[in-house]
């Protein structure tokens, strides 16, 4: 788990890279503190960091608590976001919103803990249960599908193994699965890891900061947001994308749009989306690289959203973003996806231990010819950043990734490939996968990259 005190040491190891190679923002920095003064060690480096965050030394930055160190880490990333960031801090921690200080309960009646599921508001049955602020220590879980199961970081669970389901240990089931799976580790250690790329990000959560994606954020902006609170698909969207330890594109910018709750009116969104296509023609203009892709949950140019109030305006939105080169993936009549999952038990990184997710109403299972054209991508049962404190994290069971994971991987390969289009990606996606009965084209990481850089 990445702490506090890690960020701090990044920025300054990066800072005594950047002095060395000359940098002129670098030695800039360095003056400011140490004047003329050369030959700069990392302690020295350290000391710059210490007093940008407001520290009078390292020494005190290193004995501060976590509540300071989240408190310095948010303030200082607000300088360089249109909207700030909101927080609420004490002498207990820091929270991203007022709203989500929850307490462990031992009880939940909603849940029944003999045939694991959630009663519902419309009074029926569902077999997903949601742990993540209880101490289950208690029960006897034995019998319990994690596949069905939200945990987190402060779920208390039996100490007692016989209690928990087969082969379950909580705290390690938890870690591995920070990994999105199929070789996208692999491809980090090779060093793609979406470096010098850039996403958008379209939700209707306020963003909460987090270790996972504080260094990545480079811009925020809110619409209509009426919400004090935050919801969660918002952390996960970006933490999946771009997360230090949960991302599928570690290295990538992401820019986010918080367009509010406002029912199925386009309008925001559209607002958002030339926005958007104006920053790409900014940073264009400015000698960099533009958006590569926008990532949202909702495909608004499916037919079933054509008379919504503000269609128009994001149909043409979205036709300018398309001609400015920027791909958007949640065109579901053009790059519909399926998504898919590792069972409890499988190899995170082998395509033969993943499955469809459950449905009270599964698909049917269309011919081969159709299944060798559908692309499946990991879309659940990982672990992603919480939205309560700057290092909570989440086991996420529901099949909410599967964007994330698609354009996570066009990062990647953009990476490697730069005049990459949307279309070749996912043509190469399909011609490199690997195909799997009654399912589809599970996508290949590896083999895609290969096929990118030739």
């Amino acid at each position: 788990m990445i702490e506090y005190i890690d960020i701090f040491k990044s920025q300054a190891k990066s800072l005594l890279k950047e002095y060395r190679a000359q940098t002129g923002e670098a030695k800039l920095r360095c003056q400011k503190v140490f004047g003329k003064k050369e030959d700069l060690s990392l302690m020295n480096m350290q000391h710059v960091i210490a007093k940008e965050y407001g520290f009078d030394s390292w020494n005190e930055l290193q004995s501060a608590g976590d509540a300071k160190l989240a408190t310095a880490l948010i303030e200082q990333k607000n300088l360089s976001l249109q909207k700030p960031l909101r927080f609420y801090a004490d002498d207990k921690g820091v929270a991203m919103f007022e709203t989500h200080k929850h307490k462990l309960m031992s009880q939940n009646p909603h849940i029944d803990f003999k045939n694991f599921q959630t009663q519902t508001p419309f009074g029926d049955f569902s077999p997903w249960i949601d742990l993540s602020y209880m101490d289950v220590s208690s029960y006897d879980l034995s019998k319990m599908d994690v596949s069905f199961v939200t945990y987190s970081n402060l779920t208390i669970w039996p100490k007692d193994v016989s209690k928990l389901p087969a082969h379950f240990q909580p705290k390690e089931f938890f870690e591995e699965r920070k990994n999105f799976g199929l070789g996208i580790k692999n491809l980090h250690k090779q060093g793609i890891t979406g470096q010098n790329r850039s996403v958008a990000v379209i939700d209707w959560c306020k963003l909460s900061n987090h270790l996972e994606y504080y260094q990545n954020i480079k811009g925020y902006e809110e619409y209509d947001v009426k919400s004090e609170g935050g919801d969660l698909s918002g952390t996960q969207l970006v933490s999946a994308l771009v997360g230090r330890t949960c991302g599928v594109a570690p290295d990538a910018d992401v820019y986010y749009y918080s367009v509010g709750t406002i029912g199925r009116a386009q309008t925001y969104y559209a607002l958002a989306l030339n926005k958007i296509c104006d920053l790409h023609e900014e940073l264009i203009k400015n000698g960099k690289n533009g958006i590569d892709a926008v990532c949202m949950l909702r495909g608004l140019l499916a037919p079933c959203f054509k008379d919504d109030e503000g269609a128009l305006e994001f149909s043409q939105a979205a036709e300018r973003a398309q001609k400015l080169g920027i791909w958007l993936p949640f065109d579901y009549q053009n790059y519909g996806a399926v998504g898919v999952g590792c069972k409890i038990g499988g190899d995170i990184d082998n395509f033969k231990d993943y499955e469809l997710f459950y449905s009270k109403n599964p698909r049917p299972i269309p011919d081969e010819k159709r299944l060798r054209q559908m692309l499946c991508f990991p879309a659940g049962r990982h672990t992603v950043a919480g939205n309560d404190t700057l290092k909570s994290y989440v086991f996420n069971p529901y099949p909410t990734n599967l964007e994330a994971y698609k354009c996570g991987l066009y990062l990647l390969a953009k990476s490697v490939n730069p005049n990459l289009s949307g279309q070749e990606f996912w043509q190469k996606a399909l011609a490199s996968g690997d195909y799997v009965e009654n399912i589809g084209i599970i996508v290949n990481p590896q083999k895609l990259i290969e096929h990118c850089q030739k």
